[in-house]
């Protein structure tokens, strides 16, 4: 296997870069993608198949070796895993030469919401928000939890679909917990960001669904206002004011997002778990129902209620007052508002100055 050292620093480190045409099993590097904490991200392409894969290559966790690695990797193979449009296909998942795991996963075209949200891309936070609430509701009945959602693992395809990464790193994300838990590896070398941490995953507690919803909240509010809930210069005073601290609230901000959307997000940030939404499939439903009541007028109605007054307007004397009766409702329903009452006085009047005619004499 060929190596060649990146320009990118990792904690005082030089990165080390496969480069193209590398063979890693099954797998043939073609270029790279992104770097975290966590690893090097690669497109690649699978040899049997042809297609493309997004390669991660990850470091092993603290104080595993080689045969608990492969254990690591065949349990995480072996283990279902949440199936949703919304949610990125697992492929594989495994040890390259090195000692590193590697997982393949379905590649996909688009950006990052913390790389949309950097460029200042116009994003439509409702449509971000059901589809990911539809990604939780499927996950959590499945009995699936995330554990680790970030700005990073949401994608934004071109057409505006969400895809959700890393729904298969629980496992391994959990071996990294553990070592905290035991003080081998400090909170602020975890190999991810803090930031979206729910306040029981801050204080070694159990995670649960509620803490994927307020992981959620955190990455919606940011959507929203562009600036993270919780703020600190080290990730251990993230984690504190994640704690203690309560976010200023979407409300008191004055944004011009729906009220009630900024009252869902509000929800989803509480400290104490059994004070935010219930679920995720009780936040699609909420945020369906915020969806419908914040949608304009429907634009239909004025055209429709024209093209009546148009028929009913055929007399003898219609083709002098059609275009009156065409202005008239036009002006009325033209907002696609449902003025009904409006619309059949305008009618009304117009049928009255055809009757008007006809009893004057007045002919073309």
């Amino acid at each position: 296997m060929s190596e060649t050292k990146g320009q990118t620093k990792d904690q005082g480190a030089t990165r080390v870069w496969l480069t193209t045409g590398t063979v890693m099993r099954n797998y043939v590097i073609e270029s790279r993608i992104a770097a975290s904490g966590m690893g090097e991200v690669y497109l690649a392409k699978e040899r049997t198949t042809k297609r493309p894969v997004a390669l991660k290559i990850l470091p092993a966790p603290p104080h595993c070796n080689a045969e608990q690695l492969e254990a690591l990797a065949q349990q995480m193979n072996s283990q279902p895993r949440p199936h949703h449009r919304n949610i990125c296909e697992t492929y594989e998942v495994g040890v390259t030469e090195k000692g590193k795991l590697f997982v393949a996963s379905e590649y996909v075209i688009g950006h990052s919401l913390d790389e949309l949200l950097m460029a200042k891309s116009p994003l439509d936070v409702e449509k971000i928000a059901e589809q990911l609430a539809a990604v939780f509701q499927a996950a959590h009945e499945g009995g699936f939890l995330h554990t680790d959602l970030k700005m990073s693992d949401v994608m934004l395809t071109a057409d505006g679909k969400v895809k959700v990464l890393d729904f298969n790193l629980t496992k391994y994300k959990q071996l990294w917990e553990r070592s905290e838990r035991e003080a081998l590896v400090p909170r602020e070398k975890r190999p991810s960001r803090v930031r979206h941490l729910a306040p029981e995953q801050v204080n070694g507690l159990a995670h649960t669904a509620q803490s994927d919803l307020f992981s959620l909240g955190t990455i919606l509010y940011e959507l929203v206002t562009s600036f993270a809930p919780f703020t600190g210069e080290t990730p251990l005073k993230v984690c504190a004011a994640i704690v203690w601290q309560k976010p200023e609230t979407m409300t008191e901000l004055a944004l011009d997002a729906p009220i009630g959307l900024c009252a869902l997000i509000d929800k989803l940030l509480e400290k104490d778990p059994s004070q935010r939404t219930v679920s995720a499939q009780v936040l699609l439903a909420e945020l369906k129902a915020q969806h419908v009541a914040a949608a304009p007028p429907p634009q239909h109605f004025g055209a429709a209620a024209f093209q009546a007054s148009q028929r009913f307007l055929v007399t003898d004397q219609g083709q002098m007052v059609t275009g009156f009766g065409k202005g008239m409702c036009q002006l009325i329903f033209s907002d696609g508002a449902n003025w009904a009452v409006l619309g059949l006085a305008a009618v009304v009047a117009c049928y009255a100055l055809v009757s008007f005619l006809n009893i004057i004499g007045l002919k073309h």
